[in-house]
């Protein structure tokens, strides 16, 4: 075990997301997450099909930009994301 304190003078402001809206139906395999925060280096992105997250459709880490497209999906199966 371990961790690492910020090496921010101020922690950094809550991400605003951007898309997909909460409870949203797409009509595709595919969809694009976006969000803002100009402070993080980096994200991670994991999407789940059970809320506890449990079992993990994807688990993507070291995004370094502010949106990220994933594919695959299944049809008519409720995700969800942190």
């Amino acid at each position: 075990y371990m961790f690492r304190t910020s090496p921010f003078d101020t922690p950094p402001s809550n991400i605003r997301l951007v898309s997909p809206a909460n409870d949203v139906n797409i009509f595709s395999t595919t969809i694009q997450f976006s969000w803002e925060e100009p402070t993080a280096k980096s994200f991670r992105l994991q999407i789940s099909t059970t809320s506890d997250f449990s079992s993990l459709f994807a688990d993507i880490q070291g995004i370094t930009g502010n949106s990220r497209s994933v594919s695959g999906l299944s049809t008519k199966t409720k995700y969800y994301w942190r």
